[in-house]
């Protein structure tokens, strides 16, 4: 066997490629790698845009407007009142004064007498029940009314004629602040039983 014939041969070392910009654009490349790529250098410098340039400056006005607010509330405090612990003593020792709101009253309006589909053989009526003290109490039917002022306790009564057969009988309550509360009731008067 022949050492030439079975050895192989080894591939050629290469230098190191030491290579520039300027030594890449003068060797033979293709035109879209020769420097008319789309692609800008590595490293460029580029004016900021015109919204970039705007961004900035609302950064720096509202930076400005933080720092002259915080400027502003420290001297002002300097012109303040003081409060000293005395007078914070005697600020919470002040009595409070509370405005308190009631529920407005629901006016009430009871009927003792008659009760409701009374059949009586009377032609007249008694009419008593209880609502606010000193309010106006009115009744009335068909053929009558009345009306009646109730005393300091709220206790009413008068009277009122009543027709023969069925008589609707109504009974209104009446409050100088306008309020008014009413009850319907049915009375038979049957003068045969």
């Amino acid at each position: 066997m022949d050492n030439d014939s079975t050895a192989q041969s080894a591939p050629p070392v290469q230098a190191p490629i030491n290579t520039t910009q300027a030594d890449i654009s003068s060797q033979s490349l293709p035109s879209a790698v020769a420097g008319k790529s789309d692609f800008p250098p590595p490293y460029t410098s580029r004016a900021p845009s015109t919204s970039r340039k705007k961004y900035l400056l609302a950064a720096v006005a509202v930076t400005f407007l933080v720092v002259a607010a915080g400027a502003g509330s420290y001297f002002l405090q300097g012109f303040s009142t003081k409060v000293t612990p005395q007078a914070a003593t005697k600020i919470t020792q002040a009595p409070v004064q509370a405005a308190v709101t009631t529920a407005p009253k629901i006016l009430e309006l009871l009927v003792d007498s008659p009760t409701g589909e009374m059949v009586t053989k009377s032609g007249k009526v008694t009419v008593s029940g209880k609502t606010e003290p000193n309010t106006t109490v009115v009744f009335y039917n068909d053929i009558d009314q009345n009306s009646v002022e109730s005393d300091n306790s709220g206790h009413f009564a008068g009277t009122i004629a009543l027709a023969p057969g069925i008589n609707p009988l109504v009974v209104s309550a009446f409050t100088d602040q306008g309020e008014q509360k009413t009850l319907n009731l049915n009375l038979v008067y049957d003068n045969q039983i």
